[in-house]
């Protein structure tokens, strides 16, 4: 029986288009602007940093490091502020958050850096009106991990203290949100809002979170 509803937070609650204006457009302003360069040298400047480091060093997750990297007179906070009104929250968010939280225990499970969550989730709870989730975790700060492996869910179960097999993860990556998680016994749902994967596989799909609490009732 599920007990706990652990959450991914990009894709799946809010909408991505915050973190391409953090790492696309704002990180190549700030440095055009203290640099004294066009934004377009900027950009190439910042993109081929990151494609030079590349998603599987940790660093490449860590806005603090390319603060440091590209040596930005500005606080994470401030970056983080200056980012918060491109944060889209999914219209169904609040009112399924409402009703899950009456009857489960709400986690998130995300490979995003904890300052940003925090930030993020301060919007929702000022939608859903308290404080919904129980606990965070982020492989990239608990873990120092830059995706969400298998010892990654390990720990969420672990830290939990709850069988994997009462956890629901509902995520939008087929991988890390769904295979992975199914792999160490926890249940999971994939969240397909465009309708764009392959309707063959055979995987448990929602388009959206409004359809979770009536599955849950059928598990």
């Amino acid at each position: 029986m599920v007990s706990v509803i652990s959450f991914d937070l990009n894709g799946t609650l809010v909408d991505r288009y915050y973190a391409d204006y953090f790492w696309l457009e704002l990180i190549p302003q700030i440095y055009a602007e203290e640099h004294g360069v066009s934004f377009e040298e900027a950009y190439s400047y910042v993109i081929s940093e990151y494609d030079r480091i590349g998603p599987d060093n940790i660093n490449w997750y860590l806005p603090e490091y390319w603060i440091r990297h590209f040596h930005l007179n500005v606080s994470l906070e401030e970056l983080i502020e200056r980012t918060l009104s491109k944060v889209m929250i999914y219209p169904e968010v609040p009112e399924v958050l409402r009703e899950l939280g009456r009857d489960f225990i709400l986690v998130i499970s995300s490979n995003t850096s904890i300052e940003f969550i925090d930030a993020i989730l301060e919007k929702i709870y000022a939608e859903v009106g308290y404080r919904v989730f129980s606990r965070v975790f982020s492989c990239v700060t608990d873990m120092y991990l830059p995706r969400k492996e298998v010892r990654f869910y390990e720990y969420v179960y672990r830290s939990l203290q709850v069988p994997p097999h009462s956890i629901l993860h509902v995520g939008d990556d087929l991988k890390y949100d769904y295979e992975i998680p199914r792999s160490v016994g926890m249940r999971a749902y994939l969240v397909d809002r465009r309708g764009e994967l392959d309707p063959s596989l055979q995987v448990a799909l929602i388009r959206n979170l409004k359809e979770l609490p009536k599955l849950l009732s059928t598990i």
